[in-house]
């Protein structure tokens, strides 16, 4: 009994010393090679050749720059005056018409890499699970 409660007890051990080491790693990384780490991984999730591969892998981390330029900057705290609250209101509502523009003009420039399928992957996939400024994801479908 003794030995399985300490084998438990290593295992947890061991477990989330790895989980510490591995968020580590992830945290330490360099904002340009998350970038190349994303694209490269879109790249995969669209099954790309080599050729269209290449092409494609700089073009989506310009895009994911622009998309990057279009987050507001917003005042956050717990007791926002009324004002705050409208001006945070305003600045995503313009953040998602950047969002929106700077999305179709990188449509036009995807399309003549990617076939239409693996456009819908591409948007779609960026509309499930992207960042968004805007809270849109997970956490706010919950609380309506």
């Amino acid at each position: 009994m003794k030995a399985r409660v300490l084998i438990m007890a290593i295992m947890v051990a061991f477990t989330s010393f790895a989980n510490a080491q591995k968020q580590q790693k992830v945290e330490n990384v360099e904002p340009e090679k998350k970038m190349e780490i994303r694209a490269n991984k879109m790249a995969d999730r669209l099954l790309l050749d080599e050729s269209k591969a290449k092409k494609f892998v700089p073009l989506y981390k310009e895009y994911l720059e622009a998309m990057a330029e279009c987050r507001p900057e917003l005042v956050c705290g717990e007791n926002l005056t009324d004002s705050q609250i409208e001006d945070n209101l305003e600045a995503m509502l313009d953040a998602r018409e950047k969002e929106l523009d700077v999305d179709r003009k990188y449509y036009k420039k995807f399309a003549k890499i990617l076939n239409a399928k693996q456009l819908e992957v591409l948007f779609g996939c960026k509309a499930k699970f992207g960042k968004r400024p805007m809270g849109h994801g997970k956490g706010m479908r919950g609380s309506r």
